[in-house]
């Protein structure tokens, strides 16, 4: 929840005079939380585990059980299913995933007030002063 919320303070645009304050005490209380249910908690969660040498050494066998197995999966279940893909077909699909993003993106900027949608800038209009168009 604290990081997303550094996601709404930027498209806020918020003075970072005024975000640094938020964040720290955000961090602190984040810390004291967690710290304080640690301490609390602590012998009702042991009690609950148990061993904690043999929850590790059961943990590195998931682990490595779940690596092997998405291992399997890619070498012989989806790599032939790429192979066999139409590139014509998957060109088709990215086209139309491409045009749904920007379909998403303007139904999002015409939702969004005026301040916060980032409309296309108009190209900056460039000076044209040649030597001898001045009219001098």
């Amino acid at each position: 929840m604290r990081t997303a919320c550094c996601v709404f303070y930027g498209v806020a645009k918020m003075r970072y005079t005024r975000f640094l304050p938020l964040t720290v005490v955000s961090c602190l209380a984040w810390v004291s939380v967690l710290s304080g249910a640690g301490y609390f908690f602590h012998s009702i969660i042991t009690n609950f585990i148990g061993d904690f040498h043999r929850l590790g050494k059961f943990l590195l066998v998931i682990v490595v059980l779940g690596v092997g197995a998405f291992y399997l999966a890619e070498r012989y279940w989806l790599s032939p299913k790429v192979e066999e893909a139409d590139p014509e077909r998957v060109h088709e699909l990215e086209h139309a995933a491409e045009e749904k993003l920007k379909e998403i993106g303007e139904e999002i900027r015409e939702h969004l007030p005026a301040p916060l949608a980032r409309r296309p800038k108009e190209q900056p209009k460039t000076k044209r002063r040649a030597a001898g168009k001045d009219g001098d």
